[in-house]
């Protein structure tokens, strides 16, 4: 099992660095939008940001509690 849910999203490298980017550095957008073909990861991307942001494991961040 991986250790956070960013780390269980298949690709994506680019879209992943770019939100942990923004959490990191507190530079969220009021709005996201998540769209794409069925299947490709968009719920467990939003997941992983929603984590990141209620987290208080400071290493990871999406640390899945």
């Amino acid at each position: 099992m991986a250790s956070s849910i960013w780390e269980s999203v298949l690709g994506h490298k680019n879209q992943k660095s770019r939100l942990q980017a923004a959490v990191k550095n507190e530079r969220l957008a009021s709005t996201m939008f998540f769209f794409g073909p069925r299947g490709v990861g968009k719920k467990k991307l939003a997941v992983g940001l929603a984590q990141s942001l209620l987290s208080d494991d400071s290493r990871d961040g999406a640390c899945g509690k």
